[in-house]
């Protein structure tokens, strides 16, 4: 499934019908061997859009220059900030993690979520010095 684009997209696709392509290494692994696939469904220079999955693990993450809203499907997480925030993450959660955030995913179950990135404008720079 090529990404699709343009201001407004409609339609459904069930989980079962996602064209998941092969697992590969999650970067910045910082514990196990987390192996992840992610299929677009929006992928522009502004934001992005899709379905995400990952086995057990843990890896380093950092949103300097963007917002990610997240919905969990499946699995289950613990996030922690390097600011010492933690927010742990189920079937259901909705989760939006700001400009700026660094810290580490413990991935306990293999996840899946939905997910929107919007960056910030070239010209703004991220919300956040990071």
């Amino acid at each position: 499934m090529a990404p699709l684009t343009g201001t407004a997209v409609s339609g459904t696709i069930s989980l079962a019908e996602i064209p998941w392509p092969a697992p590969v290494a999650v970067p910045n692994a910082v514990e196990g061997t987390p192996m992840s696939r992610i299929v677009y469904l929006v992928d522009d220079t502004s934001r992005q859009a899709g379905i995400w999955s990952c086995s057990t693990g843990a890896f380093e993450s950092n949103h300097c220059g963007y917002v990610e809203c997240v919905h969990i499907v499946d699995g289950a997480a613990e996030l922690r900030g390097e600011d010492g925030t933690v927010w742990k993450v189920g079937p259901g959660t909705l989760l939006v993690i700001p400009d700026g955030w660094v810290g580490t995913w413990h991935v306990t179950k293999p996840i899946t979520k939905s997910f929107a990135i919007f960056r910030a404008a070239p010209e703004a720079g991220p919300a956040t010095s990071c």
